[in-house]
């Protein structure tokens, strides 16, 4: 595999998808929460042996969800 953003000193490539992110700031549902934390402190343990991935639309995802819980207009002015 070829490409500036091939690691061969990374171990480990997650990829994370974006309500796993969602899921670890929206206390929507503790057991997802719990898990969400338990994830990220398992790769933070781990330190630069991994390398995390998220889906190309990561921040217009993320931009969407806080849409559902408040006014359209404190959404835009955060984006």
């Amino acid at each position: 595999m070829k490409g500036k953003d091939f690691d061969l000193s990374c171990r480990l490539r997650i990829i994370i998808d974006t309500s796993v992110y969602i899921d670890l700031f929206s206390e929507r549902n503790e057991k997802r929460v719990q898990l969400a934390e338990k994830l990220f402190n398992y790769i933070k343990s781990k330190g630069n042996s991994v390398r995390l991935y998220g889906p190309r639309l990561l921040l217009i995802e993320l931009a969407g969800v806080p849409i559902r819980y408040t006014l359209p207009r404190a959404v835009s002015n955060i984006i």
